[in-house]
């Protein structure tokens, strides 16, 4: 069965997924699930670069706030049983949230699709 999924991400990172798309012929979810599998055993070091700091003053645990940015939803269908896939990971490799993992697969992904048709 197919869901809807939003993910929450920088519009550069939305504008380049969506052109990616455009050029190689392919669906949201596809790059997605590609940018997941090419990067899976790095995905915990990529997540951790995008994490927030917490600090912990003895009394109260304080989260960074983030660096302002401009950002876009990324809305597209996928496979449920995928999206459950994709949820186990998130806690898996401690992701703040499932946006976060995919902004890490999907920048990482894209970059090297870009180093590769140099």
């Amino acid at each position: 069965m197919l869901v809807s999924v939003t993910l929450s991400l920088p519009t550069p990172l939305c504008t380049a997924t969506k052109a990616h798309n455009k050029q190689n012929e392919t669906t949201i979810a596809g790059t997605l699930m590609d940018a997941i599998v090419a990067n899976h055993d790095r995905l915990p070091a990529l997540v951790e670069k995008l994490k927030r700091q917490h600090h912990d003053d003895g009394l109260f645990v304080r989260i960074e706030a983030r660096p302002e940015e401009e950002r876009s939803s990324l809305t597209f269908r996928m496979l449920g049983r995928n999206l459950t896939v994709i949820d186990r990971l998130v806690v898996e490799v401690g992701a703040e949230n499932r946006s976060q993992l995919c902004r890490a697969a999907l920048e990482a992904h894209l970059q090297s699709q870009s180093v590769d048709s140099e």
